[in-house]
């Protein structure tokens, strides 16, 4: 049986061959082979730098910064490094460290930089800078695909009709849309503006024509299918209240306080009228009684 080994951790009481280089201390326990005075150098280098890097903590200081204000720094950063969790550590300890700070201030100026492109580009050159709200009915209702295309062929024939571009001609007529003008909390108790607004029905407002002095007023528009009394005609009482209102907007700016009520009404039918027709209201006023 062999004699027992002593183990010592200093590097002087071991035999090693003559030409291993001397060191100060090793790890290790004495050699088995020749192997191992390699293994304790590279050990003891990478020792030595972990050892150094950590012991000049000042070589990495900005020299635009005292001494004491780069201590009270790391300091600093020290004490909220050790109030973060084991799962930010990592993170925090290399974008929160003070030698990165002006690093991180660019990277994060260029951050805030791309994400601000990316926005303008998509805003302006993506098509959402111009993008159109959905389209209303005034009340906040979006319209259906149904409606809104009702209402623009309907829109696009008043405007090339022959007779709307004549009257728009005539320069001392002004051309106006009363119905935009009725606020919007108005619309669900107006009849005309609103009740009567909808597909089927009066999908698009008036085009009015005045004169502006409260003598002449021309209006055009379009009555739905959905407005009928007998089969297949617009029902009188709906006529009747469109030529009021023509009556009322054309004489109002006559009137001292371009306000009124309707006293009396007296209109003669001669012609029913078919469901979904473009009309034209001419009114005038020739005698007012104030």
């Amino acid at each position: 049986m062999p004699p027992p080994q002593r183990w010592s951790h200093t590097v002087r009481t071991l035999s090693f061959p003559s030409n291993a280089p001397a060191l100060s201390h090793c790890p290790f326990p004495p050699p088995r082979s020749a192997n191992c005075p390699r293994i304790c150098l590279r050990f003891e280098q990478l020792h030595s730098s972990s050892k150094r890097l950590a012991e000049d903590a000042q070589a990495k200081r900005p020299p635009n910064i005292p001494e004491a204000e780069w201590q009270r720094m790391n300091d600093e950063f020290e004490r909220r490094l050790a109030q973060r969790s084991w799962f930010w550590r990592p993170i925090f300890q290399f974008i929160g460290h003070p030698q990165y700070q002006i690093a991180n201030l660019t990277l994060q100026v260029a951050l805030v930089g791309g994400v601000v492109g990316l926005w303008l580009y998509a805003w302006f050159f993506m098509g959402y800078a111009n993008a159109a709200p959905p389209k209303t009915d005034g009340t906040g209702r979006i319209l259906t695909d149904e409606e809104i295309e009702e209402s623009e062929t309907i829109e696009n024939y008043l405007h090339s009709h022959p007779v709307v571009q004549a009257i728009r001609s005539q320069k001392y007529l002004i051309e106006s849309r009363p119905h935009w003008a009725i606020p919007d909390k108005d619309i669900p108790h107006n009849f005309t503006g609103g009740t009567l607004r909808g597909l089927g029905r009066m999908s698009v407002a008036p085009i009015a024509f005045a004169d502006g002095d409260g003598t002449e007023l021309y209006a055009v528009c379009h009555i739905g299918g959905d407005l009928c009394g007998p089969q297949g005609m617009v029902h009188n009482g709906i006529l009747a209240t469109i030529v009021d209102e023509s009556l009322a907007r054309c004489c109002f700016p006559a009137l001292p306080n371009r306000i009124g009520v309707t006293a009396n009404l007296n209109i003669t039918f001669l012609n029913p009228l078919p469901a979904d027709s473009y009309i034209l209201i001419r009114v005038g006023t020739n005698t007012l009684h104030c």
